[in-house]
């Protein structure tokens, strides 16, 4: 249904159509046709052509019924329409849902779609250039948030400074600053650095410290990283290295296996899949699923992939080369893998601190020469061993002992004071990585306690009975991730977004538009995965009959607009003569048809009788009434953000196509009257 027909007042159009043969407009609603061609990047055309020959194929659309074809300007109004709404719905739902808890952001440089200007000329041209974007997702859920072009750095400002400011800005605008209590990224110096990283930034525009969530993926690479460099020279670019050893990985699935290669036994055991009860389609898909990517040291998982792919191959290898080798795959086997799987199968943000208990009970397999060149990079990679990371596991734990000595920890912090009363100290702090005792047997026992202590974030509005409880119960915490495998994704959509897209708020609104389809149909293998589409239909209406009211604002007397009467306006007659005039409804309603028919009678357009109208307007009035009535309530912002989209649509009245069915005449005269 267009906007013309949603809120506009026809009195039941009477009149014969034109001897010409005109195409029947299709007031169809295509959303879900929209959201699947934006989420597969599907063309205008294309989509068009598809969904027409659908609706022929199902018999919708017949050679003497063409009214529903679907043209490329319906599917880009359609798209247009769509994303723009899911852009407004998810902010709602953000205040709804109380404000956003914790960001996750990232940055990327991407190849992006722009309009240049030429030199000398007014004229633009399509162009691609490379720009660095950042990214933010919000946790719990995953949900993309918005993503910006950072500016230069200066003397006065840094990097990080700016992205703060801009980070902080949005929030603000949002009155999200007040709901955020924790931030992530990954353990890059711009990021976490003591004084002028992103994060500590956003901390001091806050005005108190948040929970810092550091990629557990990111720092379990470093020692990696560093160990395959250290052995076999550094890397040359983001898919080579200069060593023999990283020479060979591209061609390593190329290689022949060889069946007497030698055993790694360190390490947990590995976990068997048994060999009974696979089908053959389950069979090839695991196939599938242990094909090797190509090398990319920004995903050192592929690499270790393939160092292992390497060793179990006739690679030739011999003296040095071979003995680095085996050195590294003991080090992928044993540490690497182990730890990532850790953290890919128990990924709350509260297993942070036994995760570097963990790494460390792994690399006491390891030889000296190994912890030789890795332990410096993992000693400066242990976030989570931060004493509020270590306490806030502590409340948390199903462990009572371990809650108990948490509990006392924080009250030592905190001193004397009264336990009704006092809370804890939210002042931006200084954070570094702690030295770590890398003997430690339990989380507690991984730093000194004696200096640098401060307490969690989130116990610091919390009074000292309050803390006290979590002795006997432990504290629950919101759910958020130790790895940012989701801003990653995000990060991949931004990309594909910048080389579709020409504008800022297009990218934003194709990316939510992508999210809004996956969160329905994640695959798309078996009929029963398309039949969840059927929900964002129902979702789409449900939304539209909470959102369906119209502001008619203060009873008028008279229609004035210099454009057909709207619904809104009609409204807005009605109720001066019922409300403020005490007229009943069935009077009241006469008059504004009167008024109604006569502005439609000048403008040329035959409608029906009277009576037909006035039942049309009452019957108005009651969906009116019936929606004011039983709507949701909704919060006051939530409330005023509709006033503003209910009061912009009402005022643009009939569509321009509509328009041209007036009289030259009669828009004059009604303009002058406006």
């Amino acid at each position: 249904m267009s906007l013309f027909q949603k809120l506009s007042f026809f009195p039941e159009i009477d009149h014969k159509p034109a001897a010409s043969t005109q195409v029947q407009k299709n007031y169809d609603e295509i959303s879900n046709i929209a959201l699947a061609s934006v989420r597969y990047g599907i063309g205008l055309r294309p989509t068009a052509a598809i969904a027409t020959a659908a609706l022929i194929d199902a018999g919708i659309i017949t050679e003497d019924n063409t009214s529903k074809v679907i043209d490329k300007s319906k599917v880009k109004r359609a798209q247009e329409k769509l994303m723009r709404e899911l852009g407004q719905e998810f902010e709602e739902k953000c205040r709804e849902d109380g404000g956003i808890s914790c960001i996750l952001f990232d940055r990327r440089t991407d190849l992006t779609n722009v309009m240049m200007e030429a030199e000398g000329s007014d004229q633009s041209f399509p162009a691609m250039i490379k720009e660095e974007h950042y990214s933010a997702v919000s946790e719990p859920g995953s949900y993309y948030l918005f993503h910006f072009i950072p500016e230069k750095a200066t003397k006065e400002e840094s990097h990080a400074e700016k992205f703060a400011k801009i980070m902080f800005a949005w929030l603000k605008e949002r009155g999200f600053d007040k709901t955020l209590l924790a931030i992530g990224g990954d353990s890059t110096n711009v990021n976490t650095g003591v004084k002028a990283g992103v994060m500590r930034k956003l901390e001091l525009h806050l005005g108190r410290k948040l929970v810092w969530l550091v990629c557990n993926l990111h720092t379990g690479e470093l020692p990696l990283r560093h160990f395959i460099v250290g052995l076999d020279g550094p890397t040359l670019s983001d898919k080579q290295l200069s060593g023999l050893i990283g020479k060979l990985l591209d061609s390593a699935t190329d290689f022949e296996i060889n069946p007497n290669f030698t055993r790694i036994s360190v390490g947990p055991p590995l976990i068997k899949l048994p060999d009974k009860g696979w089908s053959a389609s389950c069979r090839e898909a695991l196939h599938l699923l242990l094909e090797i990517g190509p090398v990319n040291y920004s995903r050192w998982l592929t690499t270790a992939n393939r160092l292992i792919r390497l060793w179990v191959s006739k690679h030739e290898l011999k003296g040095k080369n071979l003995k680095n080798l085996h050195c590294i795959v003991e080090f992928i086997i044993g540490v690497y893998y182990p730890y990532w799987f850790n953290v890919k199968v128990k990924h709350s943000w509260i297993e942070g601190p036994r995760y570097i208990l963990f790494q460390l009970d792994c690399l006491k397999s390891q030889r000296k020469e190994v912890l030789d060149i890795v332990m410096p990079t993992v000693k400066r990679s242990v976030w989570y061993a931060h004493s509020e990371a270590i306490l806030q596991t502590m409340l948390c734990s199903e462990d009572q002992k371990e809650r108990f000595w948490g509990v006392e920890r924080i009250l030592a912090i905190r001193g004397d004071g009264d336990p009704d009363a006092q809370l804890g100290d939210s002042i931006v702090r200084t954070r570094r990585t702690p030295d770590i005792n890398c003997d430690a047997s339990s989380i507690g026992d991984l730093i000194s306690w004696s200096e640098d202590v401060s307490e969690p974030p989130l116990t610091c509005s919390l009074s000292t009975s309050e803390v006290k409880n979590f002795v006997n119960t432990p504290m629950e915490v919101l759910n958020w991730p130790c790895h940012t495998q989701s801003i990653e994704r995000v990060i991949k959509m931004v990309t594909e977004a910048s080389a579709k897209y020409f504008s800022h708020e297009k990218r934003d609104e194709g990316i939510r538009a992508q999210e809004t389809s996956r969160g329905l149909m994640s695959k798309n293998e078996l009929k029963q995965d398309l039949c969840s589409l059927a929900k964002f239909k129902k979702c789409m209406m449900t939304s539209t009959r909470e959102r369906a009211w119209w502001l008619i604002g203060h009873p008028e007397c008279e229609i004035t607009r210099a454009r057909l009467p709207s619904k809104g306006q009609v409204l807005r007659k009605f109720y001066f003569h019922h409300g403020i005039e005490k007229k009943t409804k069935p009077v009241a309603a006469k008059e504004v048809i009167e008024a109604v028919l006569l502005i439609w009678g000048r403008a040329g357009i035959p409608t029906s009788a009277l009576r037909t109208a006035k039942e049309k307007l009452l019957s108005l009035v009651a969906k009116y009434e019936s929606l004011q009535k039983h709507r949701k309530r909704a919060s006051e912002t939530a409330r005023m953000r509709n006033v503003g989209m209910e009061t912009l649509d009402v005022g643009s009245g009939a569509l321009d196509d509509d328009l041209e069915r007036t009289k030259p005449l009669f828009a004059a005269e009604q303009r002058s009257l406006g």
